[in-house]
């Protein structure tokens, strides 16, 4: 099994956090997620169930156990995010890759009035 992160907000390359994971991946490619993306402001949220998808990067390491504890930091995992797996899709066909990967869900109620129906989480601020 491949050691693989998806993300899909203040992670992605050209991020301000992408920092945490710079320089530490093999390899870098788009990737689909099934799930709900919310805007929260300066950051997005995204709870991965239901027939939509959602959009970003999945990074592959060498070791992802490197990378995954300043992940949780940053992401307040457990009381803020949560850490899970998830199985990845094509972001073009839409159709299972085969792989999964390590992301983070977020772990409080959300309003529907933030939801991004696109399921591709820009920063604009």
């Amino acid at each position: 099994m491949k050691d693989q992160v998806f993300v899909y907000g203040t992670l992605k390359r050209g991020e301000g956090n992408h920092r945490l994971i710079a320089g530490k991946y093999t390899k870098v490619r788009p990737a689909a997620v099934q799930g709900l993306l919310f805007d929260l402001g300066a950051f997005p949220g995204a709870w991965f169930e239901g027939n939509r998808f959602l959009y970003g990067e999945v990074f592959e390491f060498e070791d992802v156990e490197i990378v995954l504890p300043s992940l949780d930091r940053l992401e307040g995992c457990p009381t803020l995010y949560r850490r899970i797996r998830v199985p990845l899709f094509d972001p073009e066909t839409l159709e299972p890759d085969g792989t999964e990967a390590w992301t983070y869900e977020y772990h409080r109620k959300l309003d529907g009035d933030r939801l991004i129906p696109s399921g591709v989480w820009e920063n604009s601020r």
